[in-house]
């Protein structure tokens, strides 16, 4: 018995020894900016002070309307994004002139939109990208409000840029406004589904 247990050890040894030499397994990529790491290093991150944002369009499905955003390159070097902005907003009740700061539950996917997932996306000079984000309207019983201004900023910035909008969206009884965000993708074909 000892003996088998010695060989079994011995046969496995030389195999340890190759994976050992194979140095670790690979981890995933550490959060931060692309220009940390090798591949993409010729590509810098796009800069907020780079950019511009506009809504590009403006929809609704089944009580749960959306907008494209689209990101566009002003600059006049290519620069890369990836990932999933961070907003903020702010918003009215009802009919009141006054918008306030406005709690959101951010989940990632909308109905209307698919969520890609985070991508490398490289902006050209005058290119272009785009996200989504949606809310829903049809909560019982919740407070009806309209969101007209975000504080959007891009992946590896805390520098937001401030986008005019009118979003309809409900707030469930003693909860956040719910906004579903897809990644940053490359522009697609936009309008219905």
């Amino acid at each position: 018995m000892e003996k088998r247990r010695r060989h079994r050890w011995v046969a496995t040894l030389p195999a340890l020894l190759a994976l050992a030499a194979c140095g670790p397994a690979p981890s995933s990529p550490e959060p931060g900016p692309p220009a940390a790491h090798a591949a993409t290093a010729t590509v810098p991150v796009c800069r907020p002070e780079q950019v511009t944002l506009r809504v590009q369009y403006a929809g609704g499905e089944m009580s749960q309307p959306f907008l494209d955003v689209a990101i566009r390159n002003r600059g006049d070097r290519s620069c890369l994004l990836r990932g999933y902005p961070t907003v903020r907003a702010r918003g009215r009740s009802g009919s009141s002139g006054g918008s306030t700061p406005r709690d959101l539950a951010v989940h990632h996917g909308l109905y209307e939109r698919p969520d890609p997932g985070p991508a490398r996306v490289v902006l050209r000079p005058g290119g272009s990208a785009v996200f989504s984000i949606g809310t829903a309207t049809a909560y019982d019983g919740g407070q009806h409000l309209t969101l007209t201004r975000l504080s959007v900023a891009l992946p590896w910035s805390a520098a937001p840029l401030a986008l005019r909008v009118q979003l309809p969206a409900t707030r469930p009884v003693g909860r956040p406004v719910p906004l579903g965000i897809t990644a940053i993708a490359a522009p697609r074909h936009l309008g219905g589904r």
